[in-house]
């Protein structure tokens, strides 16, 4: 669950909705979620945020965990009831 302000805001300039409000919420639940891959001003968006800063640095300061090429390959927006989520895909170059 997405409780950050700056966060919630990226989302919504992301994803061109507001999550955070119910019926907007409802429009994005698991069937309809959105993915974001690299090459979109959406992923750059989503990776700006605190959270895409922390899954980052995540990978950057644990490489003997998760391996020296590890990337962020997507980043999914959606909502499970009334909370909002990221999911970071992480995968190999």
């Amino acid at each position: 669950m997405i409780s950050n302000n700056e966060s919630k805001e990226l989302i919504e300039l992301a994803v061109g909705l507001s999550p955070y409000e119910k019926e907007d919420c409802l429009k994005m639940q698991w069937a309809q979620r959105q993915e974001f891959l690299p090459e979109t001003e959406a992923y750059q968006v989503l990776i700006a945020s605190p959270n895409g800063r922390g899954a980052a640095l995540l990978l950057i300061t644990h490489k003997s965990t998760f391996g020296e090429r590890n990337i962020i390959q997507s980043v999914t927006v959606f909502c499970s009831m009334t909370e909002v989520h990221l999911m970071f895909t992480i995968g190999e170059e």
